[in-house]
Order: structure tokens, then sequence, then C-alpha cells
């Protein structure tokens, strides 16, 4: 059942675009891999309603192991990610922790930052 739908005020779009034009500009300056991991990433929790695990990436992925690794470690480092262990926990706009906003991808309720 999708929520109900919520109108924003006049500009919001406007107020929001200087940080959705600093988020492309983060991702343009990410290495291929690095680009690779953070796309599967949401993949996998549009897909599956939770984040990868690092098994999971390395399976998937193109890139050497090692490298799969050390990019999502990167990641986390730089705040695009969480990460505790070895699985993905969040993924801005997606968590796998409650949190007070949602969003649906088809059909599925996932929590969202």
């Amino acid at each position: 059942m999708p929520l109900p739908t919520r109108e924003f005020p006049p500009g919001f779009a406007e107020w929001l675009e200087p940080l959705f034009e600093s988020r492309r500009r983060f991702v343009a300056g990410l290495a291929p891999v690095e680009r690779w991991v953070a796309g599967a990433t949401v993949e996998a929790f549009a897909l599956e309603g939770c984040g990868p695990s690092l098994a999971a990436l390395q399976a998937a992925s193109p890139h050497p192991p090692e490298a799969v690794e050390a990019a999502l470690r990167h990641l986390d480092e730089r705040d695009m990610l969480v990460l505790q262990g070895d699985r993905v926990l969040a993924f801005y706009p997606f968590s796998d922790r409650p949190c007070r906003h949602r969003v649906w991808v088809e059909g599925k309720r996932l929590d969202a930052m």
C-alpha cells in the first residue's frame, strides 16, 4: 500500500538542487570500482530490501575481490555508506535500521534516512 502523497512548498526542489549537484560531483569523482560498488549497493537495497555483504559484492563484481573490499572500506571512511563488519547497513537514502522515513520500491517498504 503506497503512502499518501505529500506536497512540498514552492521552491523546495530548487532548494534541494545544490545538494543533488554536490552528490553528482562526489560520485563523478569516484574510481570505477567505487562507482560499481555504490551502484550494486543501491540495487541490493532496492531488490532485496537490505544492504549487500562484502562476499555478495565480490561474487557479482567484474573487479578483483580485493579492489571491491578496498572500495567498500573507502566509501565507509568517506561516510557514503555505513559498513558494519562485512555488511552494508546504510547507503543514502536506504537503511537496514528502522528510521522515521520510509520509501516504497516496487511494493517493498524500505527504511530511509
